[in-house]
């Protein structure tokens, strides 16, 4: 599984999960009580990239540790916890020393800390790999590049002559469930472009430039290969499927855009008479209903909501942070539910609130 990153102004296209090899290092010097070693992955810090950059690339090495059934990989939750308890440093990387200190804290045997950095076009993983008990560094490396083929052949190319081929471990110990399934292949299944009803289908465009099981561009109306609406700034949303389930993402016009991505939102329910009965997007009396744009994006008894003047196509209130809210009827009964202006929804949910 890749993760990539694409920039603006000339689209550039990088598969930042080259760094997982790191963590391939034989490490039969060591001796771990439960035969495992356990690893903790900081999220990586973004310097001049986009913020999620370091997230996402950390998130991907934690998916790729637990699949090959090598390793006890510390939770993400469980990891910002201690550090939230612990008062650790919050903003910016987090220091060798400090790095050590988290890791005994969470019971790691190895924790790997790094950042991504861009520099004009090309972007820059840095990663250390840290024992935690004798503190010392046991592996520093970063990779740059800017083009999706030139470094999917480094990488193959890099692991084999470091490591040997890598073989994942298919057997579980009692009681474990497998987990961390790779992407052996991504499918559009829905994928439309512009802004409110003024829109265009567009998921054939996008399958076409699926790449090495992902996908990513830098969203425009050269790309999509349609404006629907002139003048109004547009947005692209995505119903996708993968071998680990069905997601939803979405990108505004001219941002870049990247799937499979780990934090993309997830359809875990569905309805077949999902029906909306109100829907409206805006602030105290300067509201506007948005009932027909949610009902018409409905697929499969599921729709996904982005609180956002490109979503809805309209900007009901300039310069006010804006509320979308929704009461919808499935098998269950009535629901309703609200979120804040950038902030995502998936529905049905029945975690939703349950009206009368």
């Amino acid at each position: 599984m890749f993760m990539t990153i694409v920039k603006r102004e000339s689209p550039v296209i990088f598969n930042s999960f080259i760094i997982f090899f790191m963590l391939f290092i034989p490490l039969s010097g060591y001796a771990y009580v439960y035969g495992k070693p356990t690893i903790a992955v900081l999220d990586f810090e973004s310097i001049g990239a986009e913020e999620h950059l370091g997230k996402a690339v950390s998130e991907i090495m934690r998916t790729e540790l637990i699949d090959t059934n090598r390793y006890r990989v510390v939770e993400r939750a469980q990891i910002n916890k201690t550090i939230s308890e612990q008062r650790f440093q919050k903003s910016g990387l987090i220091d060798d020393k400090s790095a050590i200190e988290l890791g005994k804290l969470l019971g790691a045997d190895l924790i790997v800390i790094g950042s991504v950095v861009k520099i004009g076009t090309s972007y820059t993983i840095n990663s250390r790999m840290i024992e935690t008990k004798t503190g010392e560094a046991k592996l520093g490396k970063n990779v740059t590049g800017s083009d999706l083929n030139l470094l999917t052949a480094l990488s193959r190319s890099l692991l084999d002559s470091l490591f040997g081929t890598i073989r994942k471990d298919t057997k579980n110990e009692p009681g474990e469930s497998k987990k961390g399934k790779t992407n052996k292949g991504l499918r559009i299944l829905k994928a439309i472009y512009g802004a409110g009803n003024a829109q265009v289908d567009v998921t054939e465009n996008l399958q076409q430039k699926i790449s090495n099981g992902q996908l990513a561009i830098n969203v425009n109306n050269e790309i999509m290969g349609h404006d629907p609406i002139k003048g109004v700034w547009k947005a692209l949303i995505v119903r996708y499927e993968t071998d680990q389930g069905e997601f939803c993402a979405y990108a505004d016009e001219y941002k870049n855009f990247f799937i499979p991505n780990p934090f993309d939102n997830r359809i875990t329910s569905r309805s077949s008479n999902l029906t909306i009965l109100e829907a409206w997007y805006g602030k105290g009396t300067n509201q506007v209903d948005v009932k027909s744009i949610v009902q018409n994006r409905i697929m499969d008894g599921a729709v996904f909501v982005r609180a956002s003047n490109q979503y809805f196509g309209v900007d009901p209130i300039i310069g006010v942070r804006k509320t979308f809210f929704v009461r919808y009827r499935i098998q269950e009964g009535s629901f309703e539910a609200s979120s804040e202006e950038e902030q995502d929804m998936v529905i049905p949910d029945l975690h939703h609130k349950k009206y009368r």
